[in-house]
């Protein structure tokens, strides 16, 4: 797909929305391929941005490199538009949850722990498969804005605090104890594009 060209959007029915699966009826996603759906690979994270009305959503295995796209679906003009796709782990790896911030960017969690490409960082010396947090400024520019350096759990369930002030977002973790946490980070926001 060529980013930023809008592909018109056609719903298809389900016959059977809630299939009886154990007496071998077809599952949903099977019916709707069969009548041609759009085929998408590990769609993960999704979210409604008020600024343009409009819904984002990760494909995290997506993409010609397979590192993952993010896609935008106007409810409004019936449109989807591939929005972002990544040419390489470096720039974004595995996106999963995401977020549009009150600003007008994107704040992508990866999800690299499945990847197992054993990518590393600078930053967070001795791990492989590095999670981090990555932006996409409004018009689809990638910067990284965090690097996790205790573990090589995922970023997940990113989000602004009402005022827009304070970003919380989560590492995953291993269900270890102090593996998993609460990340508050704070602006100057208006600085950037998140």
């Amino acid at each position: 797909q060529t980013e930023g060209m809008p592909l018109p959007v056609v719903w298809i029915p389900i016959d059977d929305p809630d299939p009886d699966l154990e007496s071998g009826a077809t599952e949903v996603a099977a019916q709707g391929i069969a009548d041609g759906a759009a085929l998408f690979n590990r769609l993960e994270g999704i979210w409604y941005d008020k600024r343009s009305r409009s819904f984002f959503f990760t494909s995290t295995s997506g993409g010609d490199a397979a590192y993952g796209q993010v896609w935008q679906y106007d409810p409004r003009s019936e449109t989807l538009t591939l929005f972002f796709e990544s040419t390489g782990g470096s720039v974004l790896d595995s996106p999963d949850n995401l977020l549009a911030t009150p600003r007008g960017g994107i704040l992508l969690c990866e999800d690299d722990a499945s990847g197992g490409d054993a990518d590393t960082h600078p930053l967070a010396p001795g791990i492989t498969d590095v999670n981090r947090l990555i932006g996409l400024s409004p018009t689809g520019e990638a910067f990284e804005f965090a690097v996790n350096r205790l573990n090589d759990s995922e970023f997940a369930g990113a989000c602004f605090s009402p005022d827009g002030q304070t970003l919380f977002v989560n590492i995953f973790g291993d269900g270890s104890a102090g593996s998993g946490m609460t990340c508050a980070i704070q602006g100057p926001w208006q600085r950037g594009p998140l």
